[in-house]
């Protein structure tokens, strides 16, 4: 296991290490659940252990989204913002789509997001099941699949198509979720923050600095 990454961090290392001083290795903290401050170096901020990553049929931890959000968003994203916190606010359309993604994956990576997805997508599960018995009961006989519209939104209008969801089907999901908690969001929410950055990209962006010699808390 040596050489593997297991401390995944939700905020990223090098975004903290800028609010570093000049000499500084430790970060002044507030915890939700702590009263006081404390100081601790970043690489021990917002990071949970194996927070990306799946154990394989074979055993073998798989970290491969760990390396894709360190190469395609984390490494072409601080830099820009490295950029920015200098002052050079001019910055490219390439740049801008770079930062978009940063911020994007950001705000869907954190685990309060990722909690949401995951036990949104469980309880959805859960209500197939529930009308599937309801329907049972109505009709006096198993009823063992449903027909679930595929819509971008909840709006009849939009459906694309239609699924069909077995009852085993969904026991099967539901199985692989009590082994697997985290993995309909690990899934997920990199794609949904491409989605994001599109709209991120679009919008009227201000950068705020600090005056003289004052700290601020972000």
């Amino acid at each position: 296991m040596a050489g593997i990454p297991r401390r995944h961090h939700f905020v990223t290392k090098a975004y903290l290490d800028g609010f570093l001083l000049p000499g500084e290795k430790h970060l002044c903290c507030y915890g939700r659940k702590k009263f006081a401050p404390f100081l601790t170096a970043p690489e021990n901020l917002a990071n949970r252990h194996d927070y990306y990553s799946f154990k394989r049929s074979d055993g073998t931890i798989d970290y491969s989204l760990e390396t894709q959000i360190g190469t395609e968003i984390e490494s072409p994203g601080i830099p820009v913002i490295q950029k920015l916190a200098a002052g050079k606010v001019n910055i490219s359309h390439a740049e801008r789509t770079t930062l978009a993604k940063l911020i994007a994956l950001q705000s869907v990576r954190v685990p309060f997001e990722r909690n949401f997805m995951d036990s949104n997508h469980r309880e959805n599960l859960l209500s197939y099941l529930s009308d599937m018995d309801e329907e049972s009961r109505r009709l006096g006989g198993p009823v063992n699949a449903l027909e679930v519209s595929v819509a971008p939104r909840d709006d009849p209008r939009l459906i694309q198509k239609w699924v069909t969801l077995r009852r085993a089907d969904v026991l099967e999901m539901l199985k692989e979720l009590e082994e697997d908690p985290g993995r309909t969001s690990r899934e997920t929410f990199f794609g949904l923050a491409d989605h994001l950055a599109e709209i991120l990209e679009g919008m009227e962006w201000t950068v705020y600095y600090a005056s003289g010699k004052s700290r601020f808390i972000t």
